[in-house]
């Protein structure tokens, strides 16, 4: 099977969405997509983003899992308590869709990293847990909303 045609069959549900189609695919898998923070809410939105085809897609966590955390952060197991978040991640939406150039960091988003990083992404998407990041990703000065 060639890549094309591999790549229809894979997306042939979103291109035959009307409002989707082939040319909203390609924009897809033109995107360039950064989730910060890879708990519950950031996992779910990374996978489903993959999974899509976003193009290009960045990770940023800098916690580890936690077997407490296993109800409600559905892609982490077990087996993986202790590991980086981000890398476990990045492993199934590897996994998930092999079309999907996935990157990570495996730091707390600080405003010099918030700085170097974010322009380089077409969205960004918060899915931290807490008050002090959430303000500093939504400064203007780190992150514009066009």
């Amino acid at each position: 099977m060639t890549k094309d045609s591999e790549r229809s069959i894979r997306y042939s549900r979103q291109i035959a969405i009307d409002e989707i189609g082939r040319e909203g695919q390609r924009k897809l898998s033109e995107g360039k997509v950064l989730v910060i923070g890879c708990g519950a809410l950031g996992s779910m939105v990374a996978m489903q983003l993959c999974g899509a085809g976003v193009g290009e897609i960045g990770i940023v966590d800098f916690d580890s899992v936690d077997i407490s955390n296993l109800q409600r952060q559905f892609f982490f197991t077990t087996d993986g308590a202790g590991r980086r978040k981000a890398e476990l991640l990045q492993e199934s939406m590897s996994a998930l869709n092999p079309d999907c150039r996935i990157s990570r960091i495996d730091e707390m988003m600080t405003r010099k990293l918030a700085e170097e990083v974010l322009a380089r992404y077409d969205f960004i998407v918060d899915g931290t847990d807490n008050f002090p990041s959430k303000q500093m990703i939504e400064e203007p000065k780190v992150c514009h909303i066009a």
